[in-house]
């Protein structure tokens, strides 16, 4: 099933209706809109839906003319009016750029003296009127960008907090804000970064994994690089932008991105996000070379990153790091740190595969089920809650989430981390053939000599491999590429 059919927040189910979100709950309430929840049992679980199932809801409520045009949704209609009086935007352009695809960017020439940008930024967005109960803090800050702040360095610092949230909505807000300084004053490097930084997130997050985000990315750097070259924040977003281009768009970009990121530690050696950029190269030089070494600077580097700044939340790949050497404790301690400052639920997810590499299936089993947005680590906790039940014994419990799993998981990719899990849990049951199929499939991957070592420590760790470990098939369809 691919993702773009899945509307996983309230939120997401009201911009696609058009409609806010108040709106929303009493269509389904009343109406029979079609909205789904992770936890059936409690009416404060959290939502998604499909769009093929509301379109259907749309047309049979049509059909049936059981709700007459003031009440009945009209699509493709953008209620701008309406928008603008609910959230108090009158005469102010309000700018985020939307997210699960539904208007493709593009980076377009930039005119002669001027910087051009995507025109869905031209367009008013609004998150729609809710209860103040119910509002985020980035909708309350969405609300505060249409007051008259003209600060750029107000502006700038704001979306940095935003940014540094790492959610899809506090992204967008980031954006908004980041566009808004740079539209009042071209002249202000920092803000480019910023922008770019929250179009390289698009990628690295999976939110919208697509090469034009790159380019616009790098477009902007171009735009800003005689009055950004000698800052730190410059040299992050190009080595971000070689090493995504080469793990996810294979171009041969990843000695470059080394190359730039050891170039930035010689002039800001206690940067705390080029060192861990640095350690990420290494790391994922590791990973492909498994050369013991590059694993020592990754860890290095990580580390002094970490005591730099102990709260970013780039610190989870220096507590991964950590939970392969089998410092469990120590990675509990980096989670433990971040954990009061995370909104992403990035920290909490660390935590449980911690837990259950560490042998403590419980603690680990209780953190998963906790767990219930994003739905994509909603998704990856039900895989591990899967691999749990094996090695408990409970089978079907096991064969329960992995059907849940293989029905819902959204296509995209993500296949590496999903078939590694997959094997596991199967493996664990006792079934391996469904065990080897979904290991080949692994190995099949054109990403998997660039994971390679880093998979085979994993396997190492889990127990559910311990059957097949010492099988000649197995460890020659480890070994095959």
């Amino acid at each position: 099933m691919k993702s773009s059919e899945i509307l996983d927040s309230w939120k997401d189910i009201a911009r696609y209706l058009e409609r806010d979100i108040k709106t929303c709950y009493r269509w389904e309430k009343e109406l029979g809109l079609p909205i789904h929840r992770i936890d059936d049992t409690s009416s404060r679980s959290n939502v998604f839906a499909y769009k093929s199932e509301i379109d259907q809801w749309l047309q049979d409520r049509a059909k049936n003319r059981d709700v007459n045009e003031t009440t009945l949704p009209q699509k493709r209609r953008l209620p701008l009016g309406a928008l603008l009086g609910a959230a108090g935007l009158i005469g102010i352009l309000l700018v985020v750029y939307v997210i699960w695809g539904r208007f493709l960017y593009s980076p377009t020439p930039p005119p002669l003296g001027g910087i051009e940008y995507p025109s869905v930024f031209d367009e008013i967005k609004s998150l729609g009127s809710v209860d103040a109960e119910r509002q985020s803090e980035e909708e309350r800050a969405l609300q505060r960008l249409a007051e008259d702040n003209v600060d750029p360095w107000e502006l700038y610092s704001q979306g940095n907090y935003f940014l540094e949230k790492n959610t899809q909505e506090a992204n967008e807000l980031a954006a908004a804000l980041f566009l808004k300084v740079i539209r009042s004053e071209e002249e202000f490097p920092l803000a480019h970064m910023g922008l770019a930084q929250c179009y390289l997130n698009n990628v690295r997050n999976l939110w919208l994994p697509r090469v034009e985000w790159l380019d616009m990315a790098e477009d902007l750097v171009r735009r800003a690089r005689s009055a950004a070259r000698d800052l730190p924040e410059y040299y992050s977003v190009i080595v971000q932008i070689k090493l995504l281009r080469d793990s996810f768009f294979d171009q041969g970009t990843f000695a470059d991105a080394v190359a730039r990121a050891e170039e930035a530690i010689r002039k800001f050696p206690n940067h705390p996000r080029l060192n861990y950029l640095l350690g990420s190269c290494y790391f994922q030089r590791f990973s492909r070379s498994g050369d013991e070494a590059d694993l020592e600077r990754a860890l290095d580097f990580m580390k002094k990153s970490y005591w730099l700044n102990p709260y970013a939340l780039h610190n989870l790949d220096y507590a991964e790091i950590l939970m392969l050497r089998l410092d469990f404790a120590g990675a509990l301690e980096v989670c433990d740190q971040l954990k009061h400052f995370d909104s992403s639920g990035r920290v909490r997810f660390r935590m449980g595969e911690i837990y259950y590499f560490a042998g403590d299936l419980e603690v680990s089993r209780l953190v998963f089920e906790e767990i219930r947005t994003p739905l994509q680590l909603r998704f990856y906790s039900a895989l591990y809650l899967a691999m749990i039940s094996s090695r408990k014994a409970d089978k079907d419990k096991a064969q329960s989430l992995l059907r849940e799993v293989e029905a819902f998981f959204p296509e995209g990719p993500v296949l590496r981390q999903r078939a590694l899990m997959q094997a596991s849990a199967y493996f664990g049951l006792g079934r391996d053939k469904e065990g080897y199929r979904h290991l080949s499939a692994l190995v099949e991957d054109p990403q998997y000599q660039r994971n390679k070592h880093l998979i085979l420590i994993y396997i190492a760790l889990d127990p559910n491999f311990d059957t097949p470990r010492d099988k000649a098939r197995f460890n020659s369809l480890l070994a095959s590429r």
